[in-house]
């Protein structure tokens, strides 16, 4: 009794293993290139496949399979003219012409007929889709010197980034190359008269890497310098202009100002009135009368 017990937790644990391991089983990870191709593998060593079933968030297709031929019926129109069955490769599903859309998860539902009993198996995946990277973009900013030593930023960009995107810095030193950095930005520390140092961007994704055009240190100081010259000499030409422009313009108006008062005719007709209610008297002395004996 004991024994049969035994065999009886035995079994048990057993089917709850089998159990769990089916339920948490991790879909296959596909990787894809938007505008190009992916296959969808089916892994299945039976000769008795009947119908093939490929889900996503709906029905996409179903494959009828026969010894002649197969044949596929396309249930999502938005696959139409983009899926194909391999026969050779167990009726492997190929999508073609990718886009970012079809980044799913996937199922292939697969009937086999064995001695006359049907069975059900079912193989899940995950398509991931990345786009092609472009050359990176180099950004240079300067932090302005601190006791004799240069200091730059660099920062590298992509015009349309997507998504696992990495950034790794390369010194090129003597020929060689030498990964510096892991980020999209860089600090760049050095003084006169020490080797100026050199650098490389490079961008990958799980489909493709991009490098930028090398971008040499030296003569970086000596722009940021330059630059600066130019925008204090700038700044003080529009100071100057400004100045004179406020000096000019201020004149002109106090001698606008002066005329209107002047020629005002308010000021006419005021001084024209004042004139005619007053009569105004002088007395003339001639000077032979003067010195006539009375």
């Amino acid at each position: 009794m004991m024994l049969l017990l035994q065999w009886l937790v035995v079994i048990l644990c057993l089917q709850i293993e089998e159990a769990v391991s089916t339920d948490s089983k991790v879909p296959l990870t596909v990787i894809g290139t938007v505008g190009k191709s992916v296959i969808l593998p089916l892994k299945i060593s039976s000769d008795k496949i009947r119908t093939i079933v490929w889900l996503s968030h709906n029905s996409l297709a179903t494959v009828d399979v026969n010894e002649q031929n197969s044949h596929i019926i396309i249930t999502d129109s938005k696959y139409y003219g983009r899926l194909k069955i391999f026969r050779e490769s167990n009726y492997s599903l190929q999508i073609n012409n990718l886009t970012t859309e079809d980044e799913n998860y996937y199922k292939g539902q697969i009937t086999i007929e064995s001695q006359g009993q049907s069975e059900t198996l079912i193989q899940e995946y995950f398509l991931h889709i990345y786009e092609e990277l472009r050359k990176p973009q180099i950004t240079v900013n300067f932090t302005g010197p601190e006791n004799g030593t240069c200091n730059v930023i660099l920062l590298c960009s992509l015009e349309k980034e997507g998504k696992n995107v990495t950034y790794n810095w390369i010194s090129l030193k003597d020929g060689e190359e030498d990964t510096a950095y892991e980020g999209p930005n860089l600090t760049v520390s050095w003084r006169p008269g020490e080797s100026e140092p050199n650098f490389i961007c490079r961008v990958t994704n799980p489909i493709s890497s991009q490098r930028s055009q090398p971008i040499p240190s030296s003569g970086l100081c000596t722009g940021a310098s330059s630059r600066n010259y130019v925008m204090l000499i700038v700044g003080i030409v529009i100071a100057v202009v400004l100045c004179v422009a406020i000096m000019v313009g201020s004149i002109f108006w106090k001698k606008k100002r002066q005329g209107f008062i002047q020629y005002s005719p308010n000021n006419v007709q005021q001084q024209g009135a004042a004139t005619e209610g007053n009569t105004v008297y002088a007395q003339v002395n001639h000077p032979y009368r003067a010195s006539q004996p009375s």
